[in-house]
């Protein structure tokens, strides 16, 4: 029986990709239900052969999604009946994210999907002369931002598998991640990418990293005019860095009461968010109208994961862990949506972290009046 459910739950989780691939694509509603409905079959997988190798205490694990199911009852009728689907879409990634940990398929379900997309990537750049105009178009209802928020989240997802796996991270790929961010014209996307492509680089050689942050800085303050005419031409930083977003923000907490505050608020009564088709730009902002109160045990659950993260020194994961909730404040890519799958091990790290092979171990130390004792080595 256990045989049986692992090896259903990776063809399921491989249909999940799949499935994933086509909804982007074409934007169709179909194939977006099939990837959630394949997915959660794997949670319910995930959960029996957690109950027979563990008992119930793996059960805890329903108490966030149950909270999120509770309160999306709340709102189903304004957000015509998303908030209930969001919390399948959560559920079904959840569940593939579990088995790829667990089982280490993460090569499989995590970085080969990248490759393939990153190659896909670079022929359409260099091959068919693709540009930002060419990759709005490219996802059947989403923009060159959705494009550029797969690629990150792929990117993210192989950092996260050679980190787990232990092995060497490229620094080449993380390049070229960072050079295909200016044909999608994202700053967003300019902005991570850079990010993860300078602490992988740091990662393996921090005097290269050092040498050619300097030289970076020295060829922008003496070629200026040529940096200034670039950006202005070849990308969206021209835009500036401010936005409406702040004041999407600003009104939405106006609207904000104490009732809502635990149940969540209407955005159909937001001006500022219905003068953007009803897109708040954060993920953070959509989550609490769907599920009000309860999105702050997620941000409980996120914050003991980034702790775990820092205690044990995992600092190149804590760098993803922080870039993925910076674009989730910015974006609604992020935060439930198909392609979490790829960062919940960060996000949930409080769970996954029993999976990983090399869990660090720290001192704690015990003193007292008289003298101290010998360190206790404890896990964390």
């Amino acid at each position: 029986m256990y045989a049986i459910l692992r090896t259903g739950a990776f063809f399921c989780a491989c249909l999940y990709l799949l499935f994933s691939a086509l909804a982007f694509c074409y934007g169709s509603i179909d194939y977006r239900t099939a990837a959630v409905a394949v997915g959660g079959m794997v949670f319910l997988a995930m959960l029996f052969i957690s109950i027979a190798k563990r008992g119930l205490s793996f059960c805890a694990l329903m108490f966030l999604p149950f909270c999120f199911f509770i309160v999306s009852l709340f709102n189903y009728e304004w957000s015509g009946y998303r908030s209930v689907f969001t919390v399948f879409v959560f559920i079904s990634a959840l569940g593939v994210s579990w088995f790829a940990v667990e089982f280490k398929k993460t090569v499989i379900l995590f970085e080969l999907p990248f490759i393939i997309f990153l190659i896909v990537t670079l022929w359409l750049v260099l091959a068919e002369n693709y540009g930002a105009a060419e990759f709005n178009t490219i996802l059947v209802g989403s923009s060159r931002n959705v494009y550029s928020g797969i690629l990150l989240a792929l990117a993210s997802g192989y950092i996260f598998s050679r980190e787990y796996t232990g092995k060497t991270i490229s620094v080449t790929l993380l390049f070229l991640v960072f050079l295909v961010s200016f044909p999608l014209y994202s700053r967003n996307g300019m902005f991570v990418s850079f990010l993860l492509f300078f602490c992988v680089l740091y990662r393996r050689s921090p005097l290269t990293a050092g040498g050619g942050a300097l030289a970076a800085f020295a060829a922008l303050i003496f070629g200026w005019d040529f940096f200034y005419e670039f950006i202005q031409a070849r990308t969206n930083l021209s835009a500036g860095i401010e936005s409406d977003r702040y004041y999407i923000a600003q009104d939405y907490f106006a609207h904000l009461d104490l009732v809502s505050f635990f149940s969540g608020i209407d955005l159909t009564t937001v001006p500022m968010v219905e003068s953007f088709g009803g897109n708040p730009h954060s993920a953070f902002l959509r989550l609490h109208s769907f599920f009000g109160f309860s999105v702050f045990l997620l941000l409980v659950v996120a914050s003991l994961s980034f702790c775990a993260l820092v205690l044990e020194r995992k600092f190149l994961l804590v760098v993803v862990f922080l870039l993925y909730v910076f674009r989730a404040a910015f974006d609604i890519f992020y935060l439930f949506n198909l392609m979490d799958y790829l960062l919940f091990p960060l996000f949930f790290y409080w769970f996954f972290r029993r999976f990983f092979p090399d869990l660090r171990r720290v001192k704690v130390y015990r003193f007292s009046r008289a003298q101290a004792d010998p360190p206790i080595e404890a896990k964390v």
